[in-house]
């Protein structure tokens, strides 16, 4: 595992009249250093690296989930994610 800079994702979530949503459930996932992708389903990372599964990090979370605050806001502070090359 490298290392890397931490990252705060932040936004205001809107309706399609423009108006902010209030109490919305957001939810981010995100692959770790490495590039590796926590799929629930496998219970573990899968890896660019390889066809394996590799191990997941246990001081990574892989996802994250906020509710939007009155005004539509929401944040989450992570690091940068590594690369992930299987992605669709």
């Amino acid at each position: 595992t490298t290392t890397t800079s931490p990252l705060l994702f932040q936004g205001t979530l809107l309706n399609q009249q423009g108006n902010t949503i209030a109490g919305a459930k957001i939810q981010l996932w995100q692959t770790d250093l490495d590039g590796n992708y926590l799929h629930p389903h496998q219970g573990a990372a899968t890896s660019p690296k390889s066809p394996e599964h590799s191990t997941i990090l246990s001081d990574f979370q892989y996802f994250g989930t906020d509710a939007t605050d009155i005004n539509g806001n929401f944040e989450f502070l992570t690091y940068r994610p590594g690369i992930y090359p299987n992605r669709p």
